[in-house]
């Protein structure tokens, strides 16, 4: 999990500015992965969906 939310992260931090990865994407969020590539697809945060990921684009 900590590898999947670390790249989440440095997605976050590419696309948006430093630092926005971790402001997005605090401790305590679930990633669901795809089960057919392993990939993360949502992110939720308090039982909430937070994110999606396009596996195409990010």
């Amino acid at each position: 999990m900590e590898g999947i939310l670390a790249k989440l992260r440095s997605i976050a931090d590419y696309q948006f500015a430093p630092g926005a990865g971790e402001a997005l994407f605090p401790e305590g969020v679930e990633v669901k992965v795809s089960k057919q590539t392993g990939r993360p697809r949502y992110v939720y945060l308090d039982g909430r969906l937070i994110a999606s990921l396009k596996p195409t684009t990010g």
